[in-house]
């Protein structure tokens, strides 16, 4: 355990260091959260078509900001006969739901496992990156 002052000399000491492993955490977190999020639109919702699952997609956050972006729906698939892109827009109803059926939540519970796992991931990171342990 190191004090708040310990942290800050050491923050001040090795400039960047945090910040280039935060940003390799946040890539192999948008993996993560992919693969979480693909796992849970397989069961519930059940898979069709593949569509939806094939939609999902994770990416940090650009530029000085931390964080990871997860979505579903966007034009990131190819569409029907392998022409053009196909936007899911069904997949924001199938999350949330909307009073004929219930929602999935496939992104949110990605999320909520995630950040879960998030605190241990953090201190560990911190304890590799700047304290060497």
């Amino acid at each position: 355990m190191i004090t708040i002052e310990q942290f800050t000399n050491i923050l001040r000491n090795q400039p960047g260091k945090l910040e280039s492993a935060l940003i390799i955490e946040m890539r192999q977190t948008a993996l993560d959260l992919e693969a979480i999020a693909k796992n849970n639109a397989r069961t519930y919702p059940r898979v069709r078509t593949g569509r939806l699952r094939n939609s999902i997609h994770a990416e940090p956050l650009d530029g000085n900001q931390f964080g990871v972006r997860l979505r579903a729906g966007g034009q990131n698939i190819v569409g029907r006969n392998g022409i053009g892109p196909a936007d899911v827009n069904y997949a924001a109803k199938i999350e949330f739901g909307d009073g004929k059926i219930a929602p999935r939540r496939f992104l949110g519970r990605a999320v909520i496992r995630q950040q879960q796992r998030l605190p241990k991931i953090l201190n560990n990171l911190v304890k590799k990156s700047l304290v060497g342990q």
